[in-house]
């Protein structure tokens, strides 16, 4: 698996850990994405030769972004060919992204899994306000 255009041998995140979290809720994986930037200070989103891969949600374009790698792999569509899970930093997203996310009426669909493309969309300073509390609790 390439990643940032690095191939990569293996990800840290074990099969059976993989298996019970996407079958978690998409609130329950919301937590879960919350509690892993407590470990890990990035997320990943899905980039390709046109940049970030958008989706659309009821009419809004949203950047889907999940906490671990192994979940984009799983997620990538045939419609979009040629892209790999990129690395976001946290504290760019907290400085930057989030307001210009915001800016560009721009929504983040946190941690979609399955065919449905089941996932938490919200604002990206919403967003960003979840993360602030969840580490100063």
């Amino acid at each position: 698996m390439k990643i940032d255009g690095i191939l990569q041998t293996d990800t840290t995140l074990n099969s059976d850990e993989f298996v019970r979290v996407v079958k978690l809720s998409p609130e329950e994986r919301f937590d879960y994405f919350l509690q892993s930037l407590s470990q890990t200070p990035h997320f990943w989103g899905l980039y390709g030769e046109n940049g970030w891969v958008m989706v659309e949600s009821d009419g809004d374009l949203c950047l889907p972004i999940w906490p671990n790698d192994a979940f984009v792999v799983s997620w990538e569509r045939e419609d979009f060919p040629k892209c790999e899970p990129k690395q976001i930093l946290l504290n760019d997203f907290l400085a930057f992204w989030a307001a210009g996310l915001v800016k560009n009426n721009t929504l983040v669909l946190l941690f979609p899994c399955g065919e449905e493309e089941e996932g938490i969309v919200m604002a990206a300073d919403e967003f960003a306000a979840c993360i602030t509390e969840s580490s100063n609790p």
